[in-house]
Order: C-alpha cells, then sequence, then structure tokens
C-alpha cells in the first residue's frame, strides 16, 4: 500500500512544481525567452544545451515552454520538441 501512496504523492509532487516553474518563468523572464524564440523563428541556428552540443538546427515553432525543431544529422532530418528551459545558448547561422 504504500507503493500507490508513493504514486499518487510524485504525481502532485510533479504537478505543483510545474506550476512553480511557471510562475518562476513569469515573475523571471520565461516569457522574454519565448519572444526571442519567437523572433528567430524558421532560422538555421546552433544550439548548446541538455542533451545537445552544438546542434545545427532550424526553428519550427515555439510557445511559452516548447520549441519545435528540426535537428540536421548525416543520416536524416529529426523533428523534436524540447523544452526551452533545457537551451542554453542559440547561435544564429547566415543563410
Amino acid at each position: 500500500m504504500g507503493v500507490v501512496t508513493d504514486i499518487g504523492q510524485n504525481s502532485r509532487i510533479t504537478a505543483l512544481e510545474r506550476k512553480l516553474r511557471r510562475l518562476e518563468k513569469k515573475t523571471s523572464g520565461g516569457v522574454v525567452e519565448m519572444k526571442i524564440f519567437k523572433e528567430i523563428e524558421g532560422h538555421e541556428c546552433m544550439i548548446d544545451g541538455d542533451g545537445f552540443f552544438a546542434t545545427k538546427c532550424r526553428i519550427i515553432e515555439v510557445d511559452e515552454d516548447w520549441v519545435k525543431l528540426v535537428e540536421h544529422t548525416k543520416k536524416a532530418d529529426i523533428t523534436k520538441i524540447v523544452r526551452i528551459d533545457s537551451i542554453d545558448s542559440v547561435t544564429l547561422i547566415s543563410e
């Protein structure tokens, strides 16, 4: 029975963490990040962050929390949806 209780508590904790992150973004400039990404929507760039190191991609779509991008690899183009929080830096590539 302890396991069932823990699962319920974990989902509540996760939901509260998500709400807290949204509040922090609103007060600390998360909306600003989204606006910056909106400006470079459709551009080729290099991104660094969690799981990315000098990854060449094209930003397709942006909302408050997520960035949809197409990652260019040697074998194929891969569409990914990534949290804005996981991106550390973006370098625009001249076209």
